[in-house]
């Protein structure tokens, strides 16, 4: 791949703001006062407009957990875990979901289905295993809507079945993690049942399911497979208020040629390489979700057999 774009590098220290990683920092205050402002407020707020600002948030705090595992190299151990610990999603402990996702940036191996772990493909193997129900399953889950509808449940499913026999084996690390995670989660909902008297099963339906929708929205058509690691890798150009939901990584071949560029940097990078971009990933680009919308719907994004296999 060629390594001659020009776009921003990591600023001078004359810009403490920049170097520090300012905006993602100013950012963060904000979700989280959003956050707490909607559990204190939610008895005043009409349920449908609740899912939606709190779904846009716990979404946009997954997309900081995401910015802390590549880009906040200035920041100490401690702020970054600040950040990224609180489990306002529910479903991943963050060093879990740090852990899958260091291994899906093995650019070589994405989308295949035993090494990508973010991978929405299966082995021919699998797809035989997987039954008449389960393969019904795993087509409806590669259309839109089957991914904002079904996808939360079989995320959640998936996890259960690769964690739970580690726990059931008295995995040591597995089951620190899950404590911890545990103990995240009670002091979570002692603040939204205690403290602001919101049920438990309105915090998961209003903040945690949409929030999840709305990750899997960005990861729907973020991978294709292709024989060339450039091509695998998608470009959905949006306007700002999507683009801000995801921290841009909706240009996502700008994060995994670049991972550590902050998410303020990759418009301006994108812009300043567009052609070149394209060009190195085959024209794999989406003129926003709206096109995304219009095509995928109810059509699977891809077959879920790995051509490669």
């Amino acid at each position: 791949m060629n390594s001659q774009l020009q776009g921003p590098s990591r600023p001078s220290s004359s810009n403490l703001f920049l170097k520090w990683h300012g905006p993602t920092a100013v950012l963060a205050v904000l979700v989280y006062s959003g956050w707490g402002a909607l559990v204190l407020l939610h008895n005043h707020i009409p349920i449908f407009i609740l899912f939606v600002l709190a779904g846009y948030l716990t979404a946009l705090h997954t997309s900081l957990q995401h910015e802390s595992i590549h880009a906040l190299y200035a920041w100490p151990r401690w702020l970054q875990a600040l950040v990224a610990y609180p489990p306002l999603g529910l479903v991943f402990p963050y060093p879990h979901y740090k852990k899958l996702h260091i291994i899906h940036h093995r650019d070589a191996r994405v989308t295949d289905p035993l090494d990508d772990p973010e991978s929405y493909y299966v082995t021919p193997d699998q797809w035989k295993r997987a039954g008449a129900i389960g393969q019904a399953l795993l087509l409806a889950n590669n259309s839109l809507a089957g991914r904002m509808i079904l996808g939360p449940v079989i995320t959640v499913f998936r996890l259960v079945r690769q964690e739970l026999p580690k726990i059931l084996r008295l995995d040591g690390k597995t089951i620190q993690l899950w404590l911890v995670h545990a103990v995240l989660i009670a002091a979570l909902f002692w603040i939204v049942t205690g403290v602001a008297g919101m049920p438990v099963w309105k915090y998961i339906l209003c903040f945690a399911w949409p929030g999840l929708m709305l990750t899997l929205l960005r990861s729907f058509a973020e991978h294709r497979s292709a024989d060339l690691p450039g091509e695998r890798t998608a470009i959905v150009e949006s306007g700002r208020f999507m683009g801000v939901l995801f921290l841009y990584n909706n240009l996502h071949v700008v994060h995994h040629r670049q991972p550590a560029m902050p998410w303020y940097q990759i418009p301006g990078f994108y812009q300043e390489n567009k052609l070149q971009l394209l060009a190195e990933n085959g024209g794999y680009v989406y003129r926003g979700y709206g096109e995304i919308l219009s095509k995928y719907l109810f059509k699977p994004v891809m077959h879920p057999i790995h051509p490669g296999y």
